[in-house]
């Protein structure tokens, strides 16, 4: 098991995603509900989007926001990934995952 990395910047990268989505027109807790860290791979996710165009909308701004982090999609969690809100998700990252 790897150990727990913790990368304090990514706090910033999350208020910099904050306002680029709101210049492009995406409301927090309206267009989406979280906006959360993944320390693992140094990048966030956007989550509780209702519809896939607007995660496809949110992916290209985070693209355009970020764009040196190469790692990017949307998907649609479902009960079977142990999610109960079904929404999709636009993620994007800096670093591999690990193992790939």
């Amino acid at each position: 098991m790897q150990p727990f990395a913790f990368e304090p910047a990514l706090f910033d990268h999350r208020a910099e995603a904050t306002e680029a989505l709101s210049r492009a027109g995406y409301q927090w807790l309206s267009n989406f509900s979280t906006i959360d860290l993944m320390h693992d791979v140094f990048g966030i996710e956007v989550c509780g989007i209702a519809e896939e165009n607007d995660a496809r909308c949110i992916e290209c701004v985070l693209r355009r926001t970020f764009p040196s982090w190469k790692h990017y999609y949307i998907w649609l969690p479902t009960p079977e990934h142990g999610h109960l809100d079904i929404s999709w998700i636009a993620v994007i990252h800096r670093d591999a995952p690990r193992g790939s």
